[in-house]
């Protein structure tokens, strides 16, 4: 009866922690070499940077640009805009 037992709660931690400490070790190692093998490969890393923007619906660098210069237009549109309403101010102002 007692290989028909099931293991203790002692041993059952024990055996989780040696799993664990051994994952531990091999995790850096694993960790090192993921990164040597990026920076050897920078073509994938742009992959991989492009497949994470669109996973999260982050804009790419294009978009990104475009995004900066439809800006960049609206901004000086409304300078445009304010002047104009200023102009009209001091008109309505001087009357």
């Amino acid at each position: 009866m007692a290989g028909d037992q099931e293991p203790s709660q002692e041993s059952a931690l024990a055996e989780s922690a040696k799993t664990w400490g051994q994952f531990a070790a091999m995790y850096q190692a694993f960790m090192l070499l993921a990164w040597q093998e990026a920076i050897l490969s920078p073509p994938r890393i742009q992959e991989a940077v492009v497949n994470a923007l669109k996973l999260w619906r982050l804009p790419t660098h294009p978009e990104q640009e475009e995004a900066i210069k439809a800006l960049e237009n609206l901004n000086a549109r409304l300078a445009e805009l304010t002047a104009k309403v200023e102009a009209l101010e001091k008109q309505w102002a001087d009357g």
